[in-house]
């Protein structure tokens, strides 16, 4: 299922899209950029996708410019920005009211894109912890695994 996801044309779908840095663009499509955090958080919660948000490898084409985490980090900048300016304003107008939802979409998504790419991590530094132990001698791999 990874190498599917990794080889069609949603993953660099996703980066044209959280590569756009116009809040305004987004705020006018924002219905599309729910569904586009929604797809991001839905990847984010199967650990076998998570792959798919952080660096991918270049034998995948179209290759891939920048992470999906990077640039979800980037627009979660833009929308704490805008959130911040909305929150000095007295009087919320029904204007601000599409652009604030999906800022806070924004940012409730890369809070678990964030919390997904640490346990990724994690669980790679686990893995290559305990090849580098098996190839210990047996007294050593005893001292180290405990």
């Amino acid at each position: 299922m990874l190498d599917t996801i990794l080889e069609s044309p949603l993953l660099p779908l996703l980066e044209s899209a959280f590569r756009n840095g116009s809040w305004l663009d987004m705020a006018k499509e924002a219905a599309v950029y729910h569904s586009y955090m929604a797809l991001t958080r839905a990847i984010a919660r199967q650990h076998g996708l998570i792959g798919c948000l952080a660096d991918i490898s270049k034998k995948y084409k179209p290759a891939q410019t920048e992470p999906i985490y990077k640039l979800l980090n980037k627009l979660n900048d833009l929308a704490s920005i805008f959130l911040s300016c909305l929150n000095q304003q007295k009087e919320i107008d029904s204007h601000s009211e599409v652009p604030e939802k999906l800022a806070r979409d924004v940012t409730k998504t890369q809070e678990i894109v964030v919390e997904a790419i640490e346990e990724l991590l994690s669980s790679l530094v686990n893995e290559n912890f305990i090849e580098d132990a098996l190839k210990l001698p047996i007294q050593l791999q005893y001292r180290q695994l405990l």
